[in-house]
């Protein structure tokens, strides 16, 4: 009885769905199709709430293209069905149908997180390769949105595993993207950061490589630090610009995980990056992007408040927040470090931004960094302080009210971390 029941169910949704494409939807016909194609999917959702041991037959009709958009329209279905099906049949079906018709991922992702995250450990064991597909399939559409949700199943999915099989997973992550780096690096590095972000120092000591963080970042350099001399810099800016547009995509989310996975090393005391050659390797690039050049089209949602260099370097689009800046990264570096003679030559650069004659905006992000470093690291840091009195001094005096606010907080920050006056030093 059952097959003749959900075949004239899919019959009807199929020409229902069809014809509701067809028909204006305020007219008398519209409503009478779109008042049935409801009925329809509110006997689908019946019979998926009941018996959903046998709806597995018909999974691939009613994850079709046919229907899918009345499926993913039904709300009680849409979270029925992964809360029901079991996820040895679910996945499989998604499997199939993104394999199809890849621009489905937007519609499935949130229900295969649904199926992930009610599945047990055991569930999960022989559908590995499965999901993997299903994932690169996903992030292989690299629009942001995409790539958020298809994070969201990673993150589901690496929370059924032990370390010893979260290793290996990220090393296919890599292999995947290493096999055409350039389309590949966005979704990479937002994966990445989604992963540093939740995993933290798990992340750092089990998966992050340093290559993986720094090749990326002295491509950036590359090409946001290009020098150009006064004659060829109008013609070079708009090469700039499509190069960084098209090219440069994967630098938010990148430094969103230098600056999760830096701060998770931090609060494990630095064991990660404070050997020289790391903590140099990623110093330099990061240092350099002080005084990157941001094209205006850069971010493809800007803040209308910031200018492209504001939102990459000191603040991001998200309620202010520096998580995911080259300021943060810096912090979070030297936060990990822990050690003055490796801050000394960071200081040093934060102050040549400081100090930096052409453009106020660097100028900005430097003493921005500097407050942000006293802020964090507090009295050790203050063995530094001697070096950045003249820069602040300098600064006091400038013509710009905001980077004399910004080093009038350090001076008084630094004042009340010694318990003493610096206006004899400042004169």
């Amino acid at each position: 009885f059952l097959p003749d029941l959900m075949g004239a169910f899919i019959k009807f949704l199929t020409m229902t769905t069809k014809w509701e494409a067809s028909v204006q939807g305020n007219s008398l016909v519209g409503q009478v199709v779109k008042l049935v194609r409801t009925s329809m999917c509110r006997l689908i959702t019946a019979v998926v709430d009941t018996m959903p041991q046998f709806v597995s037959p018909y999974l691939g009709e009613i994850l079709s293209p046919r229907i899918r958009s009345s499926i993913i329209e039904s709300d009680d279905l849409r979270h029925l069905l992964p809360s029901k099906i079991p996820a040895r049949q679910l996945i499989p079906a998604i499997h199939k149908a993104l394999s199809a018709d890849s621009e489905a991922a937007v519609s499935f992702l949130p229900m295969l997180t649904i199926s992930v995250k009610g599945a047990t450990r055991p569930d999960l064991s022989g559908f590995h390769s499965v999901l993997l597909d299903v994932l690169l399939l996903a992030y292989s559409s690299n629009t942001q949105s995409i790539l958020d949700a298809t994070n969201e199943v990673l993150l589901e999915w690496v929370l059924k595993m032990s370390e010893a099989q979260l290793q290996p997973l990220y090393y296919k992550l890599r292999e995947w993207k290493e096999e055409d780096e350039e389309s590949r690096l966005r979704a990479f590095c937002s994966l990445s950061a989604a992963l540093a972000k939740d995993l933290k120092s798990i992340y750092v000591q089990s998966c992050l490589s340093v290559d993986d963080l720094v090749l990326p970042l002295e491509k950036a350099v590359a090409v946001l630090c290009a020098e150009t001399t006064t004659k060829s810099r109008k013609a070079k800016k708009a090469k700039l610009v499509s190069d960084t547009v098209s090219s440069l995509q994967y630098l938010p989310s990148l430094l969103a995980c230098v600056s999760h996975a830096l701060h998770a090393d931090a609060r494990e005391g630095g064991q990660w990056c404070r050997t020289e050659e790391r903590y140099s390797s990623l110093m330099e690039p990061l240092v350099r992007l002080l005084q990157c050049r941001v094209p205006s089209d850069f971010f493809v949602v800007p803040n209308p408040n910031l200018t492209p260099y504001q939102q990459l370097v000191i603040q991001n689009e998200t309620n202010n927040s520096t998580d995911g800046t080259v300021l943060e990264c810096l912090v979070s570096l030297a936060a990990a470090a822990g050690d003055e003679t490796l801050w000394k030559p960071l200081n040093h650069e934060v102050l040549q931004a400081c100090g930096h004659q052409d453009r106020t905006e660097v100028r900005r992000a430097g003493v921005s960094c500097l407050l942000r470093l006293i802020q964090t690291l507090g009295e050790e840091f203050m063995v530094l302080l001697p070096e950045c009195l003249p820069y602040l001094a300098e600064l006091l005096e400038s013509e710009d009210e905001e980077s004399v606010a910004l080093a009038q907080e350090c001076v008084t920050l630094s004042e009340s971390l010694l318990g003493e006056s610096l206006q004899d030093s400042l004169r």
